[in-house]
């Protein structure tokens, strides 16, 4: 339940805007550290392998995963937007 509230509340307000930004690895690895050290303090826990299997037993990707997922859901719905833009001057014109 901590987990899903942790993916469906917190994330997105780490992650807002990310994929309209380029990141450095400096950065992922950043977000990586908190990812992490939330699952560390759920599971009370201080290796990393634990870490690793709790995230895939609970379906949570590393962060780098889940902005690149996010990039490319942005830049389609950017490129669709785009689409529709252009096809609504071609039709006033």
């Amino acid at each position: 339940m901590t987990v899903e509230l942790l993916k469906v509340k917190c994330l997105p307000v780490l992650l807002y805007g990310l994929e309209a930004c380029p990141i450095s690895n400096k950065q992922f690895n950043s977000l990586d550290f908190v990812l992490n050290g939330c699952f560390r303090k759920k599971f009370r826990t201080r290796s990393a392998e634990v870490v690793q299997s709790c995230m895939l037993l609970f379906n949570c990707l590393t962060m780098q995963e889940t902005v690149v997922r996010r990039k490319c859901k942005f830049l389609t719905n950017l490129t669709i937007c785009y689409v529709m833009y252009v096809k609504t001057l071609r039709y006033m014109n």
